[in-house]
């Protein structure tokens, strides 16, 4: 049986030769070792292809994690060219990063015994749809006793994560310097403490802030352009608030990092209670009191009732999807983060969507949108029919807005992780788009220093107040 490449027409052998293989991963008799072992406890879940053209073949697996089965499985990008040439080294999610780990060993050993005609064509939404299935598994699973039918079972009132999530929130934002909240930002006497010996972290989050730190002077504008010290005229209860809770070490910065990965626990709003980040930053930078005063303004920042919409939904439910989508068609290395906090500016904050790494040093910031009409049209058409507000199109190609939230926000990200670049990802369930945006020097340089003036004069007087009042009811 032969596999024929879908436009070429060109002849392919049925597998992919063990020589090759060989030849591919040179003298690492271990990880052939333990590779075989991977496919032998059939952990290769999943292999088919995403791409075919007249020379090359792109090919992606999932493997199950061997430490955690039912956990997310790794993800495998293999690109063939010709007859049993495996171009570019190969790509794993694993956290070894190696182009030669056990887990891509498998998946070509799984081509070679299987066979390329054994491949599915694959697609973002027929992987999840995959995984889907394999972690539904209830085989023999254990259970606890009071879940057995016969067991008498008290009520209970079970609560939305999401809602607890915000209880917790209001209650720190109420008493930022009651002993869980300190505990939960991370106590200053760690500021001695190396950042090795944190184990929650690994090695991007030590990298990131390390790399955020020694800002490169892109275009002149780093966050050592602004003094970043509170200004002398705040109140001594100012400096107290900033100095106990805002202001925070580089090991404090690298557990932030690594602890609010979900960007969804408590610690990772409560990390954002008390900065400016980049999705309220262009709503505070263009702000001006008319019909709203600044206090109504902070308040109803620092008391938002916003539970969500349809809308928000979707685009967090789609946004791995989008992620992958993007690693898949750019080959690119994407490592995701929680809250990042530059301990030089620290009254800023920024949860990124991803950051792009090319040979373990950060190139581009990762910014995902996914609008609820993608479901149904691609980018393209939403574009057309003015339904996106946030992109414009010049001489063919698409531009994000520099009116726009997203503008700020996304420029305020390249800004704190010290980036020259965001690639820019607008998600369709049909045909996305990806933008690429440049910094942007002279919006940077406004944006920060007009947010500088509402955090200090506006934005930390409030959160003071709101901590004073909280230490005086909890002396009561």
């Amino acid at each position: 049986m032969r596999v024929m490449y879908e436009q070429g027409g060109m002849e392919k052998p049925t597998t992919l030769h063990l020589s090759a293989i060989i030849a591919y991963i040179g003298d690492g008799v271990r990880c052939l070792t333990e590779g075989e072992a991977v496919l032998e406890a059939q952990h290769i879940i999943c292999c088919g292809t995403t791409s075919k053209c007249d020379d090359s073949l792109t090919i992606l697996a999932l493997c199950l994690q061997t430490s955690d089965l039912r956990g997310k499985p790794h993800k495998i990008i293999i690109e063939l060219g010709g007859p049993n040439v495996i171009k570019k080294p190969c790509f794993c999610t694993c956290k070894a990063g190696s182009p030669r780990c056990k887990h891509i060993v498998a998946a070509l050993l799984w081509l070679n015994r299987y066979g390329l005609s054994a491949l599915e064509d694959l697609s973002s939404t027929s992987l999840e749809q995959q995984w889907g299935k394999m972690s539904t598994r209830t085989t023999y699973e254990a259970r606890l006793i009071s879940e057995l039918c016969h067991v008498k079972k008290r009520a209970r009132l079970d609560y939305d994560s999401d809602i607890l999530s915000e209880i917790r929130c209001s209650l720190l934002a109420a008493a930022p310097l009651s002993a869980l909240s300190i505990h939960l930002q991370g106590r200053h006497t760690v500021k001695q403490v190396p950042s090795s010996s944190c184990g929650t972290t690994n090695y991007y989050e030590d990298i990131l802030i390390e790399f955020i730190m020694e800002p490169t002077e892109h275009d002149g504008v780093t966050v050592r352009t602004f003094d970043a010290s509170p200004p002398e005229t705040i109140s001594d209860n100012c400096k107290e608030f900033y100095g106990a809770v805002v202001a925070i070490s580089k090991p404090e910065a690298i557990r932030i990092c690594a602890a609010t990965k979900d960007q969804a626990s408590t610690l990772w709003h409560a990390t954002r209670k008390v900065r400016i980040t980049g999705s309220i930053a262009h709503e505070l930078f263009t702000f001006r009191e008319k019909s709203t005063s600044w206090e109504a303004k902070i308040n109803r920042l620092l008391h938002s009732t916003f539970k969500g919409t349809q809308a928000t939904r979707y685009g967090k439910q789609c946004e791995e999807v989008a992620r992958d989508e993007y690693v898949v068609g750019t080959l690119c290395h994407v490592e995701q983060c929680g809250a990042v906090v530059n301990p030089l500016i620290p009254w800023l904050g920024y949860s990124p969507d991803g950051i792009v790494w090319h040979r373990g040093t950060p190139v581009a910031l990762l910014e995902i949108k996914s609008p609820f009409s993608g479901k149904t049209k691609s980018i393209a058409e939403l574009v057309s029919e003015g339904k996106l507000p946030y992109i414009v199109q010049h001489e063919g190609s698409y531009n994000l807005k520099q009116t726009h939230a997203y503008y700020s926000q996304v420029q305020l990200g390249m800004f704190l992780l010290n980036l020259k670049e965001c690639h820019f990802v607008v998600y369709s369930e049909q045909k996305s788009e990806h933008i690429k945006v440049s910094r942007d020097p002279s919006h940077i340089l406004k944006l920060v220093t007009t947010l500088k003036d509402v955090y200090f004069s506006q934005l930390l007087p409030r959160l003071a107040s709101i901590s004073q009042l909280g230490s005086r009811g909890t002396q009561d």
